[in-house]
């Protein structure tokens, strides 16, 4: 992707979190994420992403 793609990228997902709201942002979420590896079937590529998604945030409570 190129930096005007990733930009557009980023604003659709922004678009699409407001639009289905906080009460439906995990499963929506949890669902792109599989879809997206559906997509790209790479499991490597897909725990890659998964952990520089994770990297930099907090952890759940209670862990």
């Amino acid at each position: 992707m190129t930096p005007a793609e990733f930009e557009q990228a980023y604003e659709r997902l922004a678009a699409a979190l407001d639009a289905v709201g906080e009460t439906d942002e995990t499963l929506f979420l949890t669902r792109l994420a599989l879809l997206l590896a559906d997509a790209c079937p790479d499991l490597d590529a897909f725990a890659a992403a998964l952990d520089a998604a994770q990297a930099g945030l907090a952890p759940a409570a209670g862990e």
